[in-house]
């Protein structure tokens, strides 16, 4: 969204450490979240539903959360244009 590296990006970015770690690449329940996050974007729905499984996840719950999500993002995005 910001053309940043996250490595770049994550030291100044307003949030948790958990959340940091994971997006970094450590084990950690955020990372879990993170993950199917990631296959989701990649059409990768046996990771999907692995995950899902795994973790007690609801997966309709994550798709509805990743919906408004990206309508805040694509809303941001034009209000800083």
């Amino acid at each position: 969204m910001l053309r940043l590296p996250i490595e770049e990006l994550n030291p100044i970015l307003p949030l948790r450490d958990e959340i940091r770690e994971a997006l970094v690449g450590a084990a950690n329940p955020e990372r879990i979240l993170l993950q199917w996050l990631e296959s989701y974007e990649q059409g990768d729905w046996a990771v999907c539903d692995a995950a899902a499984q795994a973790h007690g996840l609801d997966q309709k719950n994550l798709v509805e959360c990743y919906a408004k999500a990206v309508v805040w993002a694509e809303a941001a995005l034009q209000s800083a244009l």
